[in-house]
């Protein structure tokens, strides 16, 4: 049974944790302002060119993949120090010798710093949506809010991969290892169909770890298409992210309890 208040003070000190980050910082203004710029250079071509559909559309595109890049940076950066400070620093040790199970310790760390990237990317939507006021059609509908919440899914997955690499390698190393396999998984993804001599790790890679590119493939749908594409079965793709974060969540707290952490 879980200690309610130690819970919430592991939770609660994650967020300030992540508060505290001056890289989170740096990453949100710098988003903000490449977005600012970006609104004042639409603006400047729609005055010359009149407010068309084509000019609209790519204003959205912009700002989207503005947000997915950064959020990309911030969900990697804070996911590699999630568990990763604890250790380093002695933390760990003292946080797990609290009547507390070592898994929730790591379920409550994981799930805090993907909220705080989660928020991030929130401030950056809510600024997107704010920017695109005037604009038809505007942006907003029941599919947008459900791909806000599916990117979250999407961050919560890249954000246990990231602990998983910061218990076996160095920061720098880590933060590598991770963008690196993220990119495989999202080609593994896309192209899992066509695959030769890397079928068999290619299979194994699409079907044990979370799938990354569709997640973020429904959102971008959810935003800029009718509806999702005919290829993506949400039936399968549903109870697939939980199995398969679970057992990523599962074999990374395996690493965990191997570090002399029970």
């Amino acid at each position: 049974m879980i200690n309610t208040q130690i819970a919430s003070t592991i939770f609660i000190n994650s967020f300030q944790k992540e508060i505290r980050n001056k890289t989170f910082w740096v990453l949100l203004i710098s988003s903000i302002l490449v977005m600012l710029a970006g609104r004042a250079f639409f603006k400047e071509i729609s005055a010359q060119m009149g407010s068309t559909m084509s000019i609209q559309q790519f204003d959205l595109y912009f700002y989207y993949f503005i947000i997915s890049i950064w959020s990309f940076l911030v969900v990697t950066l804070l996911g590699i120090n999630c568990i990763k400070s604890d250790t380093r620093y002695g933390l760990a040790e003292q946080i797990v010798a609290f009547p507390i199970r070592s898994e929730s310790y790591m379920f409550l760390r994981i799930t805090a710093t993907a909220m705080m990237s989660w928020f991030f990317y929130l401030i950056l939507f809510i600024m997107m949506l704010l920017f695109l006021i005037g604009t038809t059609p505007y942006p907003v509908s029941w599919k947008v809010i459900g791909a806000v919440f599916v990117f979250l899914g999407s961050i919560i997955a890249m954000t246990t991969l990231a602990s998983f690499w910061s218990l076996i390698l160095g920061q720098i190393s880590g933060f590598i290892a991770l963008t690196l396999s993220i990119l495989v998984i999202i080609y593994v993804n896309k192209n899992i169909g066509s695959f030769q001599v890397l079928f068999i790790p290619g299979f194994i890679i699409h079907w044990l770890l979370p799938h990354i590119a569709i997640l973020n493939q429904i959102c971008s749908d959810l935003i800029f298409e009718p509806k999702i594409n005919d290829s993506i079965k949400l039936w399968l793709e549903i109870p697939h992210f939980f199995l398969s974060t679970g057992f990523l969540f599962w074999f990374t707290h395996l690493i965990f309890k191997k570090r002399g952490f029970k």
